[in-house]
């Protein structure tokens, strides 16, 4: 599969997947249990790379409905997710032409797509299938054991925001552990490996055993 088929899921800002809701048509950002069985609604393709400028990317729908989706077009974060411009210059998202597509921490996670500039709430972060398993993984109560380097055990991460998550009180970074996320998804259960997880100074190291 080449870069630019490969499908992405769409994690925002404030740990959460763009979904799709069939019945009403609606998509919004909400936090998934992809550990469970969930899987987005919606899937993101036509990236050349996760850092790529310029890239045409599409949303897609797992289910079709009426409701259309903007076009988009990529640009580089420099934190290591993306932003994505509206390039339609008519129809419904017309309006929007040159703006970035965004998203707010309120509970309903509804996508806004008139934020004029590239920020916090406008960087989204692509995680292959993969990816947002072994992420979920970390973040479910019961699904790992972790145990660090010392011999102690850690309880499940949480998601902080600014495409982070909380482990043992340290701040790991989503985008720079993405092989360490593949490799616990890839664990069978009751198998353990060694990993380490990016830091903003350093990394952390532990003993990752798959639990169910």
């Amino acid at each position: 599969m080449s870069d630019r088929q490969t499908l992405y899921w769409l994690y925002d800002w404030f740990g959460r997947f763009l979904d799709h809701n069939p019945d009403a048509d609606q998509v919004f950002f909400r936090a998934m249990p992809i550990a469970g069985g969930a899987v987005p609604g919606i899937s993101l393709t036509g990236l050349s790379n996760r850092l790529a400028v310029g890239d045409a990317v599409r949303l897609t729908k797992a289910i079709s409905a009426p409701l259309p989706l903007p076009s988009l077009s990529s640009e580089a974060t420099g934190i290591g997710g993306v932003a994505l411009r509206i390039t339609d210059d008519q129809g419904p998202y017309g309006q929007f032409n040159g703006k970035m597509l965004g998203t707010r921490p309120e509970a309903d996670g509804i996508p806004e797509y008139n934020r004029p500039h590239i920020m916090g709430w406008e960087t989204f972060l692509p995680l292959t299938p993969a990816e947002a398993l072994g992420l979920d993984l970390l973040c479910t109560d019961g699904a790992l054991e972790l145990t660090l380097t010392d011999g102690k055990r850690v309880g499940a991460a949480h998601a902080t925001g600014e495409l982070c998550i909380a482990l043992n009180d340290k701040r790991v970074s989503i985008p720079g552990s993405l092989d360490t996320l593949t490799r616990i998804a890839a664990l069978p259960v009751g198998d353990a490996c060694e990993v380490t997880l990016a830091l903003q100074d350093g990394v952390l190291a532990l003993t990752c055993k798959r639990v169910k």
